[in-house]
């Protein structure tokens, strides 16, 4: 199963990502690094991830949800088709939703 995987580097989605991976699933990983988080803190799980599943590497893209254009961009780059992921919704007016009950429900 392919999975993509917003929040990747949080401890608890640590976690289940290396669990879908020793599973054999292939995992595309998004976090965008805020700083509500020590970096470090965001750093040390994915670090312990790719050290314990070096067979199946978990591509990492730097990617806020907000940023429309940059997610449309990730899924039109050269990433996105090599794990052969293909969004199954319009990631345009979704993420737009998304986004903006996010930014006025903080």
């Amino acid at each position: 199963m392919k999975t993509l995987d917003t929040g990747a580097t949080g401890f608890i989605d640590a976690h289940c990502v290396l669990r879908r991976l020793h599973d054999g699933h292939h995992v595309f990983g998004l976090d965008n690094f805020n700083s509500y988080y020590d970096p470090q803190f965001k750093h040390d799980p994915m670090r312990s991830v790719q050290e314990q599943e070096q067979a199946h590497p978990l591509p990492l893209s730097t990617v806020d949800l907000a940023d429309t254009p940059a997610v449309e961009a990730l899924f039109a780059s050269d990433l996105a088709p090599a794990t052969d992921f293909q969004p199954p919704i319009e990631l345009d007016e979704e993420l737009r939703c998304f986004a903006a009950w996010f930014l006025t429900n903080d």
